[in-house]
């Protein structure tokens, strides 16, 4: 029986999965707090943990699956060619911040990410398709982590055509300090929100100031392939009703 409301894919569909990580000085702050540990521990720690246990378990669901990886500085650069070799994907994925970027082009993510789409798919034919049974999904996760520096679109061309093509998908999890006098979390946050208002698609958005149960949590969410998940809100519900 086919679930009201979600489209079934094919079988062997492939997920395309971009990760875009922001390298700034920021994310080595320490603030990431759990009961079971007596220290915080830095943001780009456990993302990169985070990121690995994802793709592991996105590799047992289908082998073909596809990862790769975008540093984010004062715009998007490519870190890691896409690849359904996990253990190397595993492997390469390192990062330390080291540097305070003061500003991001958020179209330069786009941008990039339509540079390593175009080599080996037609996503204008996958579009067509995806009214049917897509044998593509395409999606960005996007960790943000810089409380002062609100992203600007400089350029729209590739963001249009990213956000009119029902096939990609982009979620994000912001990282940030307690709303202050030199920082603008809430602006920012409200930012990322807006790609799913112009999409009218299920994109998911998470942010948190230190809760390291809250990344989690996203993570977890965020294994489900877009096409087939629970609204946020839902999902959101659904674990923490399992959390009981």
């Amino acid at each position: 029986k086919k679930m009201e409301g979600k489209q079934l894919l094919p079988h062997g569909a492939v997920e395309k999965i971009l990760f875009c990580v922001d390298i700034s000085q920021e994310m080595t702050d320490t603030n990431m707090l759990i009961k079971t540990r007596p220290k915080p521990l830095a943001r780009y720690v456990v993302i990169e943990h985070l990121i690995k246990m994802f793709v592991q378990f996105k590799h047992l669901m289908n082998k073909n699956h596809q990862y790769g990886l975008l540093h984010m500085k004062n715009s998007a650069e490519l870190a890691l060619n896409f690849t359904k070799d996990a253990s190397k994907f595993q492997t390469n994925l390192g990062f330390e911040p080291k540097s305070d970027y003061k500003t991001f082009d958020m179209s330069s993510v786009f941008d990039e990410f339509f540079k390593l789409a175009d080599k080996d798919v037609n996503i204008e034919e996958e579009r067509i398709k995806s009214n049917q049974k897509p044998n593509f999904t395409f999606r960005i996760i996007m960790i943000y982590g810089r409380s002062n520096v609100l992203p600007e679109l400089r350029e729209k061309k590739s963001y249009q055509r990213f956000i009119n093509s029902p096939i990609c998908f982009i979620d994000n999890i912001y990282l940030h300090k307690k709303p202050g006098k030199d920082s603008m979390p809430q602006q920012i946050y409200d930012f990322l929100n807006e790609f799913e208002s112009e999409s009218h698609r299920n994109f998911y958005n998470y942010e948190t100031h230190s809760q390291l149960k809250e990344v989690y949590n996203a993570f977890n969410n965020l294994l489900a392939n877009p096409l087939q998940r629970l609204p946020q809100e839902e999902a959101d519900n659904l674990s923490k009703k399992n959390e009981k």
